[in-house]
């Protein structure tokens, strides 16, 4: 994408084409990283009565913060 090798763009032939995004061994290596700022951002956020941050489901199939689908 931008020469950084995090990130690969695989487009399918066809009308119209098909385009996705995979991150590399590279960019999955950044997955502790992204982890650490999400606690981080977790200790220093308010949270808003209930306890729930609002964000992201943690128990969905596509992965949450804290058990990401492909790191």
């Amino acid at each position: 994408m931008d020469g950084r090798g995090v990130a690969e763009r695989i487009r399918t032939a066809g009308w119209p084409p098909a385009v996705r995004y995979e991150l590399t061994p590279r960019g999955r290596a950044l997955g502790p990283v992204l982890q650490a700022l999400w606690d981080w951002g977790e200790g220093a956020s308010p949270q808003p009565p209930g306890g729930s941050s609002g964000g992201p489901s943690r128990g969905s199939s596509q992965g949450s913060p804290r058990q990401p689908a492909e790191w």
